[in-house]
């Protein structure tokens, strides 16, 4: 059962009907041709659903965030000798501004054997790569105490924007 809207007092109405429930106005036969040939967009509903879209796309491309910060920074171990912490001698480290709710996070990102490693708390809790911690190494109580994996932190989040 279509509806549409009643000429004198606009409420919605049965095609079917022979006058509006609510205000008694007689519905014709033209009315209801009228309503039956009309497109789901009328010259009034076709600007505001563009507006609508239009909106809902600045919205969205808002959202996305192009900056990636500088990439391929390499880290070696022969730069940070006995405090190096991480098992693999050479990595890349990456920073990436990541927007959470309308707040813009760095990412820091190591790369080793073409596996992406999140190594800062806001791109672990991220969940999308897994920890770096996969890649550190422990002393001997085993525990993480390299002074190397927080000076490749810090020059990380220095290269996000």
């Amino acid at each position: 059962m279509k509806l549409e809207r009643c000429p004198a007092c606009k409420r919605m109405v049965s095609l079917e009907a022979q006058s509006c429930p609510k205000c008694g106005h007689p519905l014709d036969d033209v009315w209801r041709e009228k309503a039956r040939n009309k497109g789901p967009f009328t010259k009034r509903r076709l600007p505001m659903t563009l507006f609508i879209l239009a909106i809902w796309g600045v919205i969205a491309w808002q959202s996305l965030d192009f900056s990636t910060g500088e990439s391929g920074l390499k880290v070696r171990a022969a730069e940070y000798g006995a405090d190096w912490g991480f098992i693999p001698d050479e990595l890349s480290v990456e920073c990436r501004n990541v927007s959470a709710g309308g707040v813009k996070r760095p990412h820091v990102l190591v790369i080793s054997g073409g596996v992406t490693f999140a190594l800062n708390g806001a791109a672990i809790s991220d969940g999308t790569y897994p920890n770096a911690r996969k890649i550190m190494m422990k002393d001997k109580d085993g525990l993480y105490t390299f002074k190397g994996p927080t000076e490749v932190l810090n020059r990380g989040i220095a290269m996000c924007p």
